[in-house]
């Protein structure tokens, strides 16, 4: 990119900054490996569709259901909206030449809080996952890194990387956690940040939590060891 450029707010997002945000969201989720554009409207089925794959026209390959929107925009805005007025917001964003090419955001939480915004654990697994983390300073809340996506055509240039680098300068002495799976990018960038996986679901979809406790005295990026 020719003109790129980093910002780092801790603004709410509004109504019309949320525009861009959603159309991004919506582009970089629709490609693989999410293929988030459209789903099967049988609950029972659930089928997931990439934008390559399908249109709004097409019916379910796998029981000929109607397909729908996976993130209907307004539906979309709303909850980003919701989302940035959670204590500790904040969002890192990549602009190529006036356009959002690229976004980083999450907002700070106990565990227990994050984990019914987001987590979804049961009460003993969520106590499992807490006695791996017993060194983390207990005092501290959690910044949940809640998403991260770039411009399908400028990944593997190194921006994604460059942007989650920019947005983690405001958390160097936080403790983080995230929620992904190990085919998402932001799996192997957490990795490369020694953000390591400290619980795996068993619910069949694949996903795992990944998290970097924050352990006084030791550096300012310490690992989950």
């Amino acid at each position: 990119m020719t003109n790129q450029k980093f910002n780092l707010s801790y603004q709410p997002v509004d109504t019309e900054s949320v525009k861009p945000l959603v159309k991004l969201y919506r582009e970089v989720f629709s490609t693989p490996p999410w293929n988030e554009a459209w789903v099967c409207s049988n609950e029972r089925c659930g089928r997931n569709y990439g934008g390559a794959e399908a249109c709004q026209d097409d019916l379910c390959k796998k029981c000929g259901a109607p397909l729908r929107e996976y993130y209907p925009p307004d539906r979309l805005g709303q909850e980003i909206i919701e989302i940035s007025g959670r204590t500790g917001f904040r969002i890192a964003t990549l602009l190529n030449e006036g356009d959002l090419s690229g976004f980083w955001y999450g907002w700070r939480g106990t565990l227990e809080e994050i984990n019914r915004q987001k987590l979804a654990l049961a009460p003993q697994e969520l106590a499992a996952m807490e006695e791996r983390l017993a060194r983390a300073d207990r005092r501290r809340s959690w910044l949940y890194l809640a998403e991260f996506g770039i411009k399908p055509e400028l990944r593997g240039r190194g921006y994604g990387k460059e942007l989650f680098t920019y947005g983690m300068r405001s958390a160097t002495a936080e403790n983080i956690i995230a929620r992904t799976t190990p085919s998402s990018p932001a799996y192997y960038i957490n990795r490369q940040n020694r953000i390591d996986t400290v619980w795996n679901y068993t619910d069949g979809s694949g996903r795992v939590i990944m998290a970097r406790p924050y352990i006084i005295g030791e550096d300012d990026f310490p690992g989950c060891r």
